[in-house]
């Protein structure tokens, strides 16, 4: 077994057993040996802990335990070389040195668990001031030739949906009257509805549940207006840290959220301080959901029923993407329910043919598309166009071409998306001329009605 200065063990890391570990106390850099023994006298064992809390607020636990892992196979590369690499080289490393670690997991590892190891190298050097010489560029370079030459076996195979009809055969094979199946079903509509993550309403582990930082019955609020809408304020995210975020949802006719939040409450009581989904175990102490329980119960629950393949928690989060799509709701409006920031939100469209396929087809679901996918106006003028009349239509576009240099004088006339936006330009004007004048013009209020 490799070992590390000062002794420290270090446990071989393969792909079969590549789970996140935290890294030795022996894996500091060289230059600050002399505070190893206030590092030893807290009885911490992971690296990242024993860092200043300031610097380590800028990674999230779940990151933390990749770029420990990510590090620690590091220094196992460094002490396996012939001959090692020395301590005053590793930190701060250089850039030969980095890429030739990265070209040595190439072809082991996926891509996205090398680019964790890389970027944790980087996190150690800038949370202990050590000064990072490789360029982002020539990172992401490595990394797509690593992608390239990443073994089959080591990608993920792609999440299937979880659908609303999928959340109904579950609610048949569970108990809600028992503590542990109220929570789970709650938990489950909750954040599928809600368009959130897993990890937002579960904890980590038992002894996990931090007030701070998971969600709590205080964070609930219901609105009283004519719509109803319940809010769950989490405390903490990964994106708005402790700002939080705010998520939503509203009762629905099959698989009410409401109505499995109500037997919740009724079966478990949880106290406001608690975790929202905690629940009464068999040995009477309350215990908050944890992940691994939550799909544990799920997955045991639909083991007999035909067809079903054991999801992790992702498939909730997109599969209730899929089915606000196929609701009509539009992709804007999706995306904000879902909080999403960035162009992530449209990796589940590629992911998943069937949100489109709909709207692929011939009039009139190419209408719906349209309806999805374009603003108002657009959306109107293009209707007019297809439905109008030839001498409506000719009339109509005429007009646009006219009005398209005006808009885009560095496009041709012809161009399509210059066309559209003319056109839709002019149908509003027409529309608010219409508002305006119809009252005061029988004439006209004969001709539009």
């Amino acid at each position: 077994m490799p070992r590390t200065r000062f002794n420290a063990p270090i446990p071989s890391v393969t792909l079969a057993n590549s789970r996140a570990k935290p890294y030795r106390v022996g894996l500091v850099p060289a230059h600050l040996r002399g505070g190893l023994t206030v590092l030893r006298a807290t009885g911490c064992v992971c690296g990242f802990l024993c860092l200043p809390q300031q610097v380590l607020g800028a990674w999230a636990p779940g990151t933390k335990g990749a770029y420990s892992a990510g590090l620690l196979v590091f220094h196992v590369f460094c002490d396996t070389k012939r001959p090692p690499v020395p301590e005053h080289l590793r930190g701060p490393a250089s850039d030969l040195l980095v890429l030739e670690f990265m070209s040595c997991c190439a072809g082991t590892l996926r891509g996205t668990t090398l680019r964790n190891y890389t970027y944790g190298i980087k996190a150690w050097h800038t949370v202990h001031g050590l000064g990072w010489v490789l360029d982002d560029t020539r990172i992401k370079a490595a990394l797509a030739a690593a992608e390239r030459v990443a073994p089959v076996e080591s990608k993920r195979p792609k999440r299937p949906p979880l659908l609303v009809a999928t959340i109904s055969a579950i609610r048949d094979n569970l108990d809600i009257t028992q503590p542990l199946d109220a929570a789970v079903f709650a938990c489950l509509t909750t954040t599928f509805w809600a368009a959130a993550r897993l990890g937002e309403f579960t904890v980590p582990s038992l002894k996990g549940f931090d007030p701070t930082i998971h969600v709590k019955l205080s964070n609930v609020s219901v609105s009283t207006g004519e719509l109803p809408v319940t809010t769950l304020h989490i405390p903490w995210t990964k994106v708005a840290k402790f700002e939080g975020e705010d998520v939503h949802w509203a009762p629905q006719g099959v698989c009410d959220p409401d109505a499995a939040f109500k037997n919740h409450l009724a079966v478990n009581a949880p106290a406001p301080d608690v975790h929202l989904f905690s629940y009464r175990h068999t040995d009477g102490r309350v215990r908050p959901m944890t992940r691994t329980n939550f799909l544990r119960r799920l997955n045991s629950a639909m083991a007999g029923v035909e067809g079903w393949i054991a999801f992790q928690g992702h498939s909730i989060r997109i599969g209730s993407v899929l089915e606000y799509l196929l609701r009509g709701v539009s992709f804007e409006v999706v995306k904000t329910h879902g909080r999403w920031s960035s162009d992530a939100f449209l990796l589940y469209l590629r992911r998943h043919a069937d949100i489109l396929a709909p709207y692929i087809q011939d009039s009139p679901v190419l209408e719906a598309f349209w309806r999805r996918t374009m603003p108002p106006v657009l959306f109107s003028a293009q209707r007019c166009i297809s439905r109008s009349k030839t001498g409506g239509r000719r009339r109509l576009l005429t007009s646009a071409r006219t009005l398209g240099p005006v808009l885009s004088p560095k496009k041709p006339w012809y161009s399509y998306h210059t066309n559209i936006y003319a056109t839709g330009l002019l149908m509003a004007c027409s529309l608010v001329y219409v508002y305006l004048w119809r009252d005061h013009s029988p004439d006209l209020a004969s001709s539009t009605s």
